[in-house]
């Protein structure tokens, strides 16, 4: 038995938005693809797309968590 524990889905999620805001971060939006994000969150492309639709909607939430940082530091 492996000493992982599984995340629950709101983990996951909240993994692959901070996965995408580093790789829209260094990329952009055009130099980022689903792929590169699948990759620095460690999971695959089909799931990344089954939970966010599409690179737009993945952006979108990335710039969320984005912009809440900041705030927090005003």
């Amino acid at each position: 038995m492996s000493g992982r524990s599984l995340s629950t889905a709101a983990d996951r999620r909240s993994a692959i938005v901070s996965a995408a805001l580093a790789s829209f971060s260094r990329g952009g939006y055009a130099g980022t693809t689903i792929a590169d994000i699948a990759n620095e969150a460690g999971i695959s492309s089909a799931y990344v797309l089954k939970l966010f639709g599409g690179k737009e909607t993945l952006f979108v939430a990335a710039l969320d968590r984005g912009t809440a940082a900041r705030i927090g530091d005003i």
